[in-house]
């Protein structure tokens, strides 16, 4: 790269000088971290150790304090008091507290007699030293602490006193509290003047976070967060440090949530910590200060060095942009050269040049293979006698004298060689100072694309052809909905002309509810695509409407512009209108089942009591003693008569129960098996009356479902009692129970049915009417010999299973009988589901 070593070697000076720049501003800033570092340790140590040692003395003097009240009276303790005070300068007062918190002897006289809460003073550990309490004596801190605790509106900012505790153990004070007052402003004062820097604070805390006493710098304001009583327990002094490590120094987070160097120290005899936070900004700021010298000799020289190499570079660049810009030039001339006879050459069209009056003075090799003229044979010739007939004309023509630089074009047939092919010659003059020196032109094969334009233009006509004749009407709209075509069909159906509506706008011609969807669709179309179909109302020329399918697609638009909409109606009103009517004849036939199923309810309703009283008295004239042979027959008959009556009207209720919106079956999870015993033991008797014997086969698998209970039996009584009843005496009915699955594997993992049979010996049912008896009032003609009912069982009992899912079937067993197949589906269904009508 031209001028490289010199960029390199200025980069690597004005590297080498950034970096001995930042190294050294680095050592600094790590002297000045050690020397803060070393200066918050000192401070750390000298406050904590004059805190141990002011605590240390009053608990040296509450000692003594404690011997004499031990053994003597309460004014020698007194006089005592006094003197330590002396020798205790940050002491305000000494107090002796019995166990109840009175205030027995202080050194102040006011405090006597006063009650105070032991719980606050005293501290739960037994430690020396409390916790910051409010007021400047005792008397004070009992109305401030009313209620044996600090009320929450106490000013933390006030005078307060930090306790001191001592037992006496002995004497006639015996379980008393010696207790000292110490003054933390006392404290504060000697923190001020060992510390008198701007932003440094000072804190004097328990080892549970509570602040005692607190200082900032000179003119700094103390935050709320290191008033005394304040917690302080998340501070990283209390949550990392204590009680494992004693003393530290660490950069972190502060009691006021900003960047802090923090040295702290604990005193080993009291649960106390001193600590010192210097703010990390003030430190920064020093660091700015102490380098700013250097960095304001330091980066003249860099820049320096910097603006000598580019100095350096631009000349080395602008040697080599001398020497390299002319072999460019010629490179680039070359380059072209080579291109323009590439393109030409490859280029599909031939290209040709000719002088002023049309002879040709150059043809692209292209000339000959489109052609079909050998390039001798044209070169130096007019153009215009490649061409015969009219095209001859019509070249001659393109040389007349026309507007400064316009090309001029013609279609052209060559026929020499070619046959019929169809070309497209393009010219442009060549200007010069007097006038045009010659033009310059291609020769382009079209006879492809003239093709596809005439089957093009066959198409369109075709299209617009079947459009035309087309039987369903049929409109396209532009995009701003204004109508392009219509078919002979549109107007017989609208009632309107083309050339009426051709060009307006399709809203002009439709009421404005009508209008808007169509607007909404042909906008959502144009939109998304597609198509759509929907409903809606035409209102016709004569005002008259026609309910109509409209469906839309989109079709190219002229000249591949906006797309255009191709709208296709059907006239759907017939259609409709017979669908009313068929809906009309099905609400007429509805009513009148209903209406057949209510009179059926309420006759058999209105018959059941009537019966009821013929049955009841027949059973009556039955038991009555003694009877006549002749009245007892006469008594069963009519009993007979009126239990077979009965059983009709309870059928008939059944039916009409079932058919009725009303009908709810109670469905609930059970084994089938249980209520299958039920059944057959209920009629055994019946069995053993007609000499019939039941085999049941029930599966060891619990046949479970979710079935009506009372519905079920009801089924499988009516089907069992049918299966004795025709059954010959000394018959077998059999019954089976079992799950039966799919022959397919997959099919049969996620669907079963439990399956149950009633096979009887009698006469069976012909094949025609295995469907048929399945019908309300039908009977199969095998049994009308007077032992058949009423017609109405096996109807109720495919009600009964079609409402639970399942299936009822009967056959023809092949020794003889007829089987009956009960099909109920292993599915979850509804607590209460309604009977389908």
């Amino acid at each position: 790269m031209p001028g490289g070593s010199a960029l390199l070697v200025g980069v690597l000076l004005a590297v080498i000088g950034l970096v001995a720049l930042g190294w050294r501003a680095w050592g600094e800033r790590t002297d000045l971290m050690g020397r803060e570092t070393d200066r918050s340790e000192l401070l750390a140590r000298v406050l904590e150790d004059h805190a141990t040692r002011s605590f240390e003395a009053t608990t040296a003097a509450l000692a003594g304090l404690a011997g004499v009240a031990e053994t003597s009276g309460t004014d020698a303790l007194r006089r005592a008091m006094s003197q330590a005070l002396v020798a205790l300068p940050y002491v305000r007062a000494v107090a002796l507290l019995d166990a109840n918190g009175r205030v027995v002897a202080s050194s102040h006289p006011a405090d006597e007699g006063r009650q105070v809460s032991l719980s606050l003073i005293v501290p739960e550990r037994g430690e020396p030293i409390g916790g910051w309490l409010p007021g400047r004596q005792l008397e004070d801190f009992a109305e401030l602490t009313a209620g044996g605790r600090v009320a929450a509106t106490v000013d933390t900012t006030g005078v307060g006193f930090i306790p001191c505790v001592h037992r006496v153990h002995q004497g006639a004070f015996a379980g008393a509290y010696l207790v000292a007052l110490v003054n933390p402003s006392s404290l504060v004062g000697f923190q001020r003047l060992a510390v008198s820097e701007s932003g440094v604070r000072t804190v004097l805390a328990s080892w549970q976070g509570q602040v005692l006493i607190a200082q900032a710098g000179s003119g700094q304001t103390l935050p709320a967060a290191l008033r005394p009583r304040s917690d302080i327990r998340t501070h990283a002094i209390f949550s990392r440090y204590l009680p494992d490590i004693e003393h530290a120094t660490f950069v972190g987070e502060g009691v006021d949530g900003q960047t802090q160097i923090t040295a702290f120290r604990a005193s080993r005899p009291y649960p106390l910590v001193a600590f010192v936070e210097r703010p990390q900004r003030l430190l920064d700021a020093q660091w700015h200060d102490a380098i700013r010298p250097l960095w304001m000799g330091g980066l003249p020289s860099l820049a320096l060095i910097v603006a000598l190499t580019w100095l350096a570079w631009r000349s080395q660049r602008a040697r080599a942009a001398v020497g390299g810009a002319l072999s460019r030039v010629q490179a680039s001339m070359a380059r072209r050269e080579h291109e323009l006879r590439v393109l030409v050459s490859s280029l599909h069209e031939a290209i040709l040049r000719t002088d002023a009056h049309g002879v040709v003075r150059y043809v692209s090799p292209r000339w000959e293979a489109l052609t079909g003229v050998v390039q001798a044979d044209v070169m130096d010739h007019p153009l215009a006698e490649v061409f015969v007939g009219p095209d001859r004309a019509a070249v001659r023509e393109l040389f007349t004298p026309a507007g400064a630089g316009t090309v001029r074009s013609v279609h052209v047939r060559i026929g020499l060689g070619t046959g019929k092919r169809r070309f497209a010659l393009a010219l442009a003059p060549l200007d010069a100072a007097g006038g045009e020196a010659g033009f310059v032109g291609s020769l382009q094969d079209v006879t492809e694309a003239w093709q596809a334009q005439q089957h093009l233009e066959m198409q369109r006509s075709l299209n617009a052809r079947l459009l035309e004749v087309s039987p369903v009407p049929l409109s396209i709209l532009d995009a701003d909905g204004r109508y392009l075509s219509v078919n002979k069909a549109w107007e017989a159906l609208t009632g309107r002309r083309r050339e009426d509506v051709l060009g307006q706008q399709a809203k002009r011609y439709l009421p404005p509810e009508q209008s808007s969807i169509h607007d909404a669709h042909d906008a959502r179309l144009l939109e998304h695509g597609g198509e759509v179909s929907y409903p809606t109302t035409l209102t016709l020329a004569d005002g008259r409407r026609r309910e109509v399918r409209v469906s839309k697609v989109l079709v190219p638009g002229a000249d591949h512009g906006r797309p255009a909409v191709l709208n296709a109606i059907v006239d759907v009103t017939e259609f409709h209108e017979a669908e009313r009517a068929t809906r009309e004849a099905r609400d007429i036939a509805e009513d009148a089942s209903r209406a057949k199923s209510e009179f059926i309810a309420n006759i058999s309703h209105e018959l059941r009591t009537p019966l009821q009283s013929i049955t009841g008295f027949s059973e009556l004239g039955l038991m009555r003693p003694p009877t006549p042979e002749f009245a007892h027959a006469l008594f069963t008959d009519i009993l007979a008569a009126g239990q077979r009556m009965l059983a009709l009207v309870n059928d008939l209720l059944d039916v009409a129960k079932i058919e009725s919106t009303v009908g709810t079956f109670h469905l609930e999870r059970i084994d089938l098996r249980a209520p299958t015993r039920e059944v057959v033991r209920e009629l055994a008797p019946q069995c053993a009356q007609r000499g019939v014997s039941v085999e049941l086969h029930l599966s060891d698998i619990p046949l479970v479902a979710k079935v009506d209970p009372l519905r079920f039996q009801q089924v499988l009584r009516n089907v069992l009692a049918n299966a004795v009843k025709f059954s010959p005496r000394g018959a077998v009915v059999a019954v089976s129970g079992e799950i039966e699955r799919p022959a397919d594997p997959e099919e049969a993992l996620s669907r079963a049915d439990i399956h149950f049979t009633v096979r009887d010996q009698g006469p069976g049912i012909p094949p025609a009417e295995l469907d048929k008896v399945f019908d309300a009032f039908v009977q199969s003609s095998a049994t009308k010999d007077g032992s058949g009912g009423t017609g109405l069982g096996l109807a109720i009992c495919r009600k009964i299973m079609d409402a639970h899912g399942g299936s009822i079937a009967a056959e023809n067993a092949p020794d003889g009988g007829a089987v009956f197949h009960l099909r109920l589906p292993l599915r979850h269904l509804e607590e209460t589901a309604p009977v389908p009508l």
